[in-house]
């Protein structure tokens, strides 16, 4: 587990490497939203564009890079799974490593800042 500041919110649980691109990495952050490295050891923000009508996309629970397109990233995003929280989750998925986002909401709701959000990445492939 990792509790890296990138510089965002939130602690960082998960840093995932693209298995085939070598320095293609990303992290995750339970409250801060997903990160992606640069060449220059820096992080670059791609959730941004996440605010206060849609803030439940700044938790994310799970990420995956594609090993054979490796322009593809998958979220799995959602702050809380409590009553009191109205959101259900999403899936976001880009084909240009996460400058732009599309967005399927989910039946059910996603606990990025819920306990056990620590225990590592799910397999959000087939």
């Amino acid at each position: 587990m990792f509790d890296y500041d990138v510089g965002g919110g939130g602690f960082i649980p998960g840093i995932v490497f693209n298995p085939s691109e070598s320095g293609l990495a990303y992290a995750r952050a339970d409250i801060g939203g997903a990160y992606k490295l640069n060449s220059d050891d820096t992080w670059t923000p791609l959730l941004d564009f996440a605010n206060n009508t849609n803030w439940h996309d700044w938790g994310v629970d799970a990420l995956a890079t594609d090993p054979v397109n490796t322009k593809n990233l998958y979220l799995a995003v959602g702050m809380y799974t409590n009553d009191w929280d109205p959101n259900v989750g999403s899936i976001l998925r880009s084909a240009d490593q996460g400058t732009t986002w599309a967005e399927t909401k989910l039946p059910f709701k996603v606990g990025g800042n819920m306990p056990g959000r620590g225990v590592g990445e799910v397999c959000l492939c087939s």
